[in-house]
């Protein structure tokens, strides 16, 4: 909040990502000014889109590497 705030700075692009430490990247907003991203940062919880966490969980599933590994199963 305090970088969306700042004077000193315009946010031009933004996104919000989990993952790492050898979890995959899961996308979950993105936006254009600091006051997008203030929006986003103010939501109440919200009903999650369950439909993008399959398409990213497929999405990060489609690497050999983790395939291997993880299956998403079907319904």
């Amino acid at each position: 909040m305090a970088l969306a705030q700042s004077s000193e700075l315009t946010l031009v692009d933004w996104r919000v990502v989990s993952g790492g430490d050898g979890y995959a990247s899961v996308f979950f907003r993105t936006g254009t000014s600091a006051t997008e991203l203030l929006a986003y940062l103010q939501m109440q919880p919200e009903k999650p889109d369950f439909t993008q966490i399959e398409r990213e969980l497929r999405l990060a599933l489609s690497d050999p590497a983790l395939s291997k590994i993880y299956r998403l199963g079907d319904r």
